[in-house]
């Protein structure tokens, strides 16, 4: 902290030296301006002041009597945008650039009444509107170099104070050192390379051009700025064609200016020229490689394409069809009658709804991501944030590698999740390397919980399977699925009927529909076909893993236990099985899980085993015993109990789904 604090300190004290030497119209409004702009973004005042007192020095403007006014304007300028009562107007750069600029007018209108040789009201006031312009400029400019440091590469307002601010700093350069080291030059040809290899190629040719035009009127040398340019051209052509990293990069930089110097541009070879291409890349050797993270911006190119975005939105309505055609398949039978939906165009319109929709990614964080794999060797075409109704983030990154070796998906997750900050996990139907063609790596948002479960399914006859079913599952939303179903009666019969029961609903939720509405849908199916004849009940619970919030439907199905800390929820159904009637109801419960939480469902032959009038109190005595065992041993543990007391024979075919709710670490 200490030693950034003393970098952050040495280079406002360069920026206010290059800054004062800088002069407009007889005015010096630069250095006023950027030690107000400075002391309002939390630049250290005290710091700019002795840059500025320095390159004051240096020009001998303490033995002018019309400059002595400027100190205290400096000072002045300082402390007003440090007054507390000031402090609301901080985030204004408009109204504090006023004040600033209005103390200006007033102290220089007050000089050329004392000191001889000041500039006169009419400059006076022309360097206090100078001010305001440029204390404006600068302040945001600060505010993009402390917070989001690539905001210039998409805000035209920030870019263009960024320019002002460095262009200032540029023309203020001293040109040599001692006349020994060449200053500006060297400075002008590090920035080069630097923007041309971290920005790309227009960022470079631009600031060229700027750069040599500032250098050709400090040095009466014009042919500078067409040579520079020349340079920033071959360097940036040959670099993106070759595709090589940042040492080969610098190479080539030092090859095509002696190549320009030797065949077109003379100034580039000679002594000066030598000193400040060799200065330059001195600086660039050992500068740490984190600086020289590659951004390049392709504007709407950092989204999904239409026809990508039209591939996932297509996959899913694949899906939705498909289950459609399972579940006719399942229910109908390929002779059976097809029964059509009545109210299709809803459904559709509910499932349109539950597809994730696209939201802006921060700036910063995605220029980063495509960055720091461009380190690695990744080409990033496109990277998409979705976001789902629950608040799941969904994260698409369309990209390859170049040369070299593969990258696993791992790579990309790391990378995302640090400055995303939201924790992700590579998605089932992610790739798992990044290979040499585009494709995508698809990375889902990490659940804020997680489930341990454990389940039993028993028949009350040893030679006859069981009637009843269950579905234990992770569906690819985030959202864990629960599921009992218990045929009517025992035997194959009635498995089948709980089996193609469960399989219907979870192919159909898994799609996306709502959990009430799929057990509808089914209901109708088996109402239609069955007669009444057949009927299943059903008990299910549908977790959200990132809220903890839980669905649970209830279709005839025996009662269902949340126990918490000393406390038990019992959870009860009074409607029909499915299969009954077409539009038989059911119960419904929503209510939030916590970490710690355990949930018990159970079917008919668990409950019909327990001789006792209050089967309710009997199961919460047992279960209070057992609320903090692993959900196997609480599982063994209420079987082989139900088991002693009902004589070790089942009354009916039972099953048991234990189900803790655990925060995902």
């Amino acid at each position: 902290m200490k030693v950034a604090k003393l970098f952050s300190g040495i280079a406002d004290i360069l920026i206010a030296y290059c800054v004062g030497h800088c002069s407009l119209l007889g005015t010096a409004p630069f250095g006023t301006a950027i030690i107000g702009a400075g002391s309002a973004c939390g630049r250290s005042p005290w710091m700019l002041l002795l840059g500025l007192l320095g390159a004051f020095f240096e020009q001998g403007g303490f033995e002018k009597q019309g400059q002595m006014i400027y100190p205290l304007i400096w000072v002045m300028a300082a402390v007003l945008v440090r007054v507390r009562k000031l402090q609301l107007l901080y985030p204004r750069s408009f109204l504090l650039s006023v004040l600033v600029g209005l103390e200006t007018i007033v102290l220089q209108i007050g000089a050329a009444f004392w000191l001889p040789g000041a500039i006169g009201i009419p400059l006076a006031c022309a360097e206090g509107a100078l001010v305001f312009s440029f204390m404006l400029a600068y302040c945001f400019s600060y505010r993009n170099l402390s917070g989001d440091k690539l905001l210039f590469l998409t805000d035209t307002q920030t870019m263009l104070a960024v320019l002002i601010l460095a262009t200032t700093v540029l023309a203020g350069m001293p040109v040599q050192l001692g006349g020994v080291v060449e200053v500006l030059a060297s400075v002008c040809l590090f920035t080069i390379f630097y923007i041309s290899y971290r920005f790309g190629f227009s960022a470079g040719v631009s600031w060229a051009a700027i750069s040599g035009a500032i250098y050709a009127l400090r040095a009466d040398d014009m042919q500078m700025l067409a040579a520079w340019v020349f340079l920033a051209v071959l360097v940036n052509g040959l670099t993106e064609f070759l595709h090589i990293g940042r040492y080969g990069s610098i190479l080539i930089f030092v090859a095509s200016d002696c190549l320009l110097g030797y065949f077109a541009f003379p100034q580039m070879l000679s002594e000066a020229g030598i000193k400040a291409i060799a200065t330059a890349v001195f600086v660039l050797f050992f500068l740490p490689g984190r600086l020289f993270v590659q951004v390049r911006t392709q504007g709407d190119a950092m989204a999904l394409s239409g026809a990508e975005w039209g591939k996932l939105t297509l996959s899913r309505v694949r899906s939705f069809s498909d289950a459609l055609k399972r579940i006719d398949y399942t229910f109908a039978g390929t002779e059976g009658q097809r029964i059509g939906f009545s109210q299709i165009g809803t459904m559709l319109e509910d499932f349109t709804k539950q597809l994730d929709s696209p939201v802006a990614m921060r700036k910063d964080a995605e220029t980063a991501i495509v960055s720091e794999l461009g380190r690695m060797g990744v080409h990033v075409k496109s990277l998409t944030l979705l976001k789902a109704q629950n608040g799941r983030y969904q994260l698409y990154a369309d990209a390859r590698v170049g040369r070299g070796r593969l990258v696993g998906a791992e790579a990309v997750r790391k990378i995302a999740s640090k400055e995303t900050g939201i924790p992700f996990e590579i998605g089932e139907d992610s790739r798992q390397m990044v290979g040499r063609s585009y494709d995508l790596v698809i990375l889902n948002q990490k659940p804020a919980f997680r489930i341990q479960t454990a389940a039993r399914r028993l028949s009350c006859q040893e030679d006859v399977i069981s009637g009843d079913n269950f579905y234990i599952g992770n569906l690819k939303n985030g959202q864990a699925l629960l599921m009992i179903a218990d045929g009517m009666g025992n035997g194959v019969q009635a498995a089948k009927d709980s089996e193609a029961l469960l399989s219907a609903v979870e192919e159909l939720v898994m799609t996306g529909f709502e959990q009430e509405m799929a057990v509808r849908l089914v209901n109708a199916y088996l109402a239609e076909k069955n007669k009444g004849e057949h009927f299943t009940t059903l008990d299910m619970l549908l977790l959200d893993l990132y809220t903890g919030v839980g669905h649970l439907v209830k279709y005839g199905a025996a009662t269902t236990y949340v126990c918490r800390g000393n406390w038990m929820e019992c959870i009860k159904s009074t409607s029909l099985p499915v299969g009954v009637m077409e539009d038989a109801g059911c119960e419904c419960s929503s209510k939030k899980y916590y970490a710690g939480d355990l949930i018990v469902m159970v079917s008919d032959g668990v409950l019909d085993s327990i001789l006792f009038e209050n089967k309710d109190d009997y199961m919460h005595t047992l279960l209070e015993a057992l609320k903090d065992e692993e959900p196997e041993t609480v599982v063994e543990a209420v079987i082989q109990d139900i088991r002693s007391v009902c004589g070790k024979r089942l009354k009916d075919d039972a099953t048991i789904i234990v189900c803790k709710v655990m925060k995902n670490l």
